[in-house]
């Protein structure tokens, strides 16, 4: 362009252009509906450039790049980059596992020792569901008060001490727990001490309900840690060692094994005796039907001294959750069992009773005195 319309020529095809840049196919017609302050008009658009059409060839001569306004790219002066050693990071991986172990204070392996020269009885409980509706809080009362008073008699829990339903596939189930996941939580924290102050408990393991349900909400189980603190804790299948005076007893524990089986109660702990461990005693729970059987397995091992057989006992716990409404319209209703088992110190010798108090009554015969509310516990030991 020349003359002196050539500043206000360009100026003009320049707003004409930034209007055109978000709009590169606008007609005439659009162009005028358009609300943009900064438009030029039409009318002065094709005065000074001879038509609508002429001066969109000279805003975008290529149909849809801006004419005569370059766009300059930025220019990044400090980008970051990142840069992953690989090495590094595995190093790094490493020492977080080593400090994550060591600060964990549950366990897959434990070795308790009651120093005594008499019997003791070892009482297997699990599924006690405390908060729920459908638990038998009188029977359950009576037996935990047995278990504290009475001298030689301990226990091992294999979960399931709370309902703790935070959530579930039925609201029914969360809204029927007449005391709160929180109190329940808390009632778990005084019950266990009370058992560790008068030396009552030897083991623990996780239930589903107690840890699994937690570690689906939010990664963690407070039961586990309150447990934990205090006498051995199994976040899985465990392994115990027991050494009643000079003889030692080696146990299986787990609360929910992979086989169990609804027509034969101690099909699972079958299974786990012959692809985990061996033991004297297998423990397992979740079903809520107590059950028990002298197993005899590895004769000639036992003859050669390899230290398994001849004979193991399976125990499956019962529960104190008997009016379970999923119980009852999926299975069965739960039956109160705690299998209890007597142990010789000098001789490998251990006999398996329903309940506490059967084994407890045996162990007065043998000793010839009454044990209830008479003699102190003998004071356990317990290592890794």
């Amino acid at each position: 362009m020349s003359g002196k319309y050539k500043d206000a020529d360009d100026v003009l095809l320049r707003k004409f252009t930034a209007v055109l840049q978000t709009h590169p196919n606008i007609g005439q017609r659009g162009y005028d509906l358009l609300r943009d302050p900064e438009k030029p008009g039409r009318a002065t658009v094709v005065r000074r450039f001879g038509s609508f059409e002429a001066a969109k060839k000279l805003a975008l001569p290529d149909g849809g790049t801006v004419a005569n306004v370059p766009h300059i790219p930025p220019v990044f002066i400090d980008k970051k980059e990142g840069r992953l050693d690989w090495r590094e990071m595995i190093r790094a991986a490493i020492t977080q596992q080593d400090i994550i172990r060591r600060n964990s204070w549950s366990q897959d392996a434990c070795k308790v020792e009651v120093p005594t020269s008499d019997p003791i009885a070892v009482a297997y409980t699990s599924d006690e569901h405390l908060g729920s509706i459908a638990t038998d809080y009188t029977a359950w009362l009576d037996d935990i008060d047995f278990l504290l008073n009475t001298p030689g008699l301990y226990a091992v829990s294999a979960g399931d001490m709370i309902e703790n339903q935070r959530a579930f596939k039925t609201v029914s189930a969360v809204i029927n727990q007449i005391i709160p996941p929180d109190l329940q939580e808390e009632i778990v924290r005084e019950i266990t001490l009370e058992l560790f102050v008068k030396n009552k408990l030897l083991a623990a393991g996780a239930g589903n309900h107690d840890t699994e349900f937690c570690e689906r909400l939010y990664g963690k189980s407070n039961v586990e840690k309150i447990i934990s603190r205090l006498v051995p804790f199994f976040n899985g299948k465990g392994a115990m060692e027991l050494t009643v005076g000079n003889q030692k007893y080696t146990h299986l524990i787990i609360h929910k094994t992979r086989f169990n089986s609804f027509l034969n109660a101690l099909h699972g702990a079958k299974r786990e005796y012959q692809l985990t461990l061996p033991a004297d005693v297998v423990v397992t729970a979740h079903t809520h039907k107590p059950a028990f059987e002298m197993y005899y397995q590895y004769e000639m091992a036992s003859e050669i001294g390899m230290g398994i057989g001849p004979y193991s006992l399976l125990i499956k716990t019962g529960t104190y959750k008997t009016e379970d409404a999923y119980s009852k319209r999926y299975w069965t209703k739960g039956v109160i069992g705690t299998p209890t088992v007597v142990y010789m110190p000098d001789r490998r010798e251990m006999t398996v009773f329903r309940t506490a108090r059967e084994a407890v009554t045996y162990m007065e015969g043998i000793m010839g005195k009454k044990l209830a509310g008479q003699l102190p516990a003998a004071k356990m030991r317990v290592g890794t």
